[in-house]
């Protein structure tokens, strides 16, 4: 089936939501949504001249559910999940490459933890709503090796590993120290413990994408139209 666009009617709107915490790639500051992403897909979009899109910044764990519940069209910026995140069924074409790390205090030995070496347990933050452990964080959190607490964003784990309430944090290696560079610049007596915060594990390398959602009733019509376009200009824009 095939969606074209009527003659001289008026751009069909196309709503992505998007995570408004994950800098420097997708966030929100001073009310203005911002990053890496943003910016991509923004001047992608320039060229698709059938579509209004609209980038509404969500809490991602609200923003997944929005698509589980299909009540939303896309989602920025996915990693590829197909088993565990069925109700997306379609990405975009790679926007870029991360790589998701634990990043720990000096004192704390993940690597024994994850290798199941008698000790204390590990207490590991992430993002709500995020699916990044390997195999081996899995495995540790399945014999009381590592314990897991799931918090709202990239600055509130951060937050939490600078004051010690957790021991390692896991996220994009990028996003991670962005997010730290700017809390030591408006927290300089948190310096000295951030310098203290090392890599003690690498977790996996992903690339994030535009999510699309499975659209089992036909909502958005206009679905395969809008995801060739959209490729079509990111590879444009990627490549050049």
């Amino acid at each position: 089936m095939c969606w074209v666009a009527p003659v001289f009617a008026q751009p069909q709107r196309v709503e992505i939501l998007v995570d408004q915490s994950y800098p420097p790639y997708t966030y929100v500051r001073q009310g203005t949504l911002q990053g890496d992403y943003v910016v991509l897909v923004q001047s992608a979009a320039k060229s698709l001249t059938d579509y209004e899109v609209v980038l509404k910044p969500m809490p991602w764990k609200r923003a997944l559910q929005q698509l589980e519940q299909g009540a939303a069209f896309a989602i920025l910026p996915p990693y590829k999940h197909l088993e565990k995140r069925p109700f997306i069924d379609m990405y975009s074409l790679p926007l870029e490459q991360e790589t998701v790390v634990a990043l720990c205090h000096n004192d704390t030995d993940l690597p024994s933890a994850l290798a199941g070496k008698p000790g204390p347990a590990v207490n590991i933050g992430v993002n709500a709503g995020y699916l990044i452990f390997d195999h081996a964080v899995r495995a540790a959190q399945q014999r009381g090796d590592v314990r897991v607490w799931r918090n709202a964003n990239t600055r509130s784990n951060l937050f939490k590993l600078l004051k010690q309430r957790i021991e390692c944090y896991v996220n994009d290696r990028r996003s991670s120290e962005y997010e730290l560079e700017l809390i030591v610049r408006r927290h300089p007596e948190l310096a000295i413990k951030a310098k203290n915060l090392t890599v003690q594990h690498v977790l996996m390398t992903r690339s994030a994408h535009i999510g699309y959602a499975r659209d089992e009733r036909g909502n958005y019509p206009f679905k395969y139209d809008f995801i060739a376009k959209m490729d079509a200009a990111l590879a444009e824009l990627i490549n050049h």
